[in-house]
């Protein structure tokens, strides 16, 4: 099961009346995931961005990622394991530090934290 699709199955298991979207994009390092958190209007609440390999240092997943928070709407990013720390920094130091970064395997435990 894809980082996305684990993250996708354990926040309904945690939030059963919460309503879930999620997308997913090929790019040239693997496949990019997008889960949306909504309301029970329908409007998006929280975004939470599974990257592959490196990829949330990309220019425009940066754009991407401080456009998101600047209308209000939660961020999280996931990235491998391995990248973590080094993502963490980086993404506080250039989007700010409302931004979440979790690893693939934090994205398998129970979503209750958030």
């Amino acid at each position: 099961m894809s980082a996305g699709a684990s993250r996708l199955h354990r926040l309904r298991e945690d939030f059963p009346d919460l309503r879930l979207e999620d997308d997913y994009m090929d790019t040239e390092v693997g496949t990019r995931g997008l889960i949306r958190w909504l309301d029970s209007r329908g409007e998006v609440t929280a975004l939470e961005f599974i990257e592959p390999e490196a990829f949330w240092a990309d220019p425009d997943a940066l754009e991407e990622y401080s456009e998101t928070m600047d209308l209000g709407i939660k961020v999280t990013v996931m990235v491998p394991s391995s990248e973590a720390l080094e993502a963490e920094a980086f993404l506080r130091e250039e989007v700010g530090g409302g931004i979440t970064v979790l690893t693939y395997d934090d994205g398998k435990r129970s979503g209750k934290d958030r």
